[in-house]
Formats: C-alpha cells, structure tokens, sequence
C-alpha cells in the first residue's frame, strides 16, 4: 500500500482566535496525527481587541498569542 500523501494546508481566518476556537481540534489533528503541514493567516491585527489596552498593546500581545497557541496546534507558521 502507498504511503498518504501529506498536504500543505492554509487556514485563513479574520481575527486572532478564530482558528482556536472554531477549527483548533481539526487543525491539530490535520498537523499531528495526519502529518500535513499548515499554516494560519490572520487578516487583521487585533487592534481593536480590547477596550483596556491600547492598540499599540494588544498588537504584540495578540501576536505572541497566535504564534503560542499555534505551537502548541502543531501549525508551522502563522502569517499577519
């Protein structure tokens, strides 16, 4: 039998926790058990993301969120 043929996959999403909350366990298992290779392009910056913080706060912090939580999704990049 052949061995699978992996994938590149492009998840596009507008907002810095779409992807987690409506495809996280998907993503997982597409990257972990399947093996295929994906990547996360998020549209926008998140910048208006909080009424406490400025954007100049949430920007960063949204980023290092994204690049977090999808390290631990098995996705090998994420793209703003």
């Amino acid at each position: 039998m052949p061995a699978p043929r992996t994938k590149v996959i492009l998840a596009v999403v507008a907002h810095a926790d779409d992807l987690e909350f409506m495809a996280g366990g998907t993503v997982a298992r597409l990257a972990g058990e399947k093996g295929h290779t994906v990547y996360e392009y998020i549209l926008t910056d998140n910048s208006k993301g909080s009424y406490r913080l400025s954007p100049e706060e949430i920007i960063p912090i949204s980023e290092a969120e994204a690049r977090r939580a999808a390290e631990i999704l098995g996705i090998r990049d994420v793209f703003f």
